[in-house]
């Protein structure tokens, strides 16, 4: 069985921290299909977004520039640090953009369980 769990965070000028407002939430591989809006059978794209959801990555949903419809991003920031604001520097709306945004705390993969270090 495919288990994500995904931590809300908040985002602001290209930072994020944890959202404690807001419940965690443990997802299967089909809830999380349907909750970010992909379609990996369909769309290669999408089953990327997919392999890349791995912890200690960031899920998020924005609103596209050009389509103005809801997009499911997958971040890793480099060096690990929750930080966006290298994206900033090539597209200065993102922030703007975002909607909500998550990170993937652990996922398991019929049966093999990748967890962040703590």
């Amino acid at each position: 069985m495919s288990e994500f769990v995904l931590q809300p965070f908040r985002h602001r000028l290209g930072k994020l921290a944890p959202d404690r407002r807001k419940e965690t939430l443990v997802l299967t591989v089909e809830e999380v299909i349907e909750k970010f809006g992909l379609n990996p059978k369909q769309q290669q794209l999408d089953q990327i977004r997919l392999n890349h959801m791995r912890p200690g990555s960031y899920v998020g949903i924005s609103i596209g520039r050009q389509s103005k419809q809801p997009v499911c991003f997958v971040l890793t920031p480099p060096g690990g640090v929750p930080s966006y604001a290298w994206i900033l520097k090539q597209d200065p709306t993102f922030d703007d953009r975002i909607q909500e945004v998550y990170r993937i705390e652990k996922a398991r993969w019929d049966g093999k369980i990748e967890e962040v270090p703590t």
